[in-house]
């Protein structure tokens, strides 16, 4: 199955809102209780789903939906590429495409 797919992180959260027509909200950061950090409901098949930071926000069916990082990691592999091996982490991700940028030319 092809999926797009964007992880959620602070510089692209309105970018993805907007992407996935969900909504913006901020929520508690949960390891600062007392700062916020910004989130997103975003609308799936069966209602809403929140995506909080280094959630993958994704597309395919024609639908939207939510993952954490490492299920959606185990599932999907970026296009083209060879999945990173699960213990790998930061650069390593990133050059093999997982937690790129929000990129709208990558969109279609």
């Amino acid at each position: 199955i092809t999926v797009e797919a964007v992880r959620l992180n602070e510089d692209n959260a309105a970018a993805v809102a907007e992407w996935c027509g969900g909504e913006l909200i901020e929520e508690i950061d949960p390891e600062h209780p007392d700062e916020m950090q910004p989130g997103i409901n975003v609308k799936i098949a069966g209602g809403l789903a929140r995506a909080s930071l280094n959630m993958y926000v994704a597309k395919g069916g024609g639908v939207f939906f939510v993952l954490h990082n490492r299920p959606f990691e185990m599932l999907y592999e970026p296009a083209g590429r060879p999945a990173p091996p699960l213990e790998s982490a930061g650069d390593a991700r990133k050059e093999r495409g997982f937690a790129d940028p929000f990129d709208f030319g990558r969109m279609g």
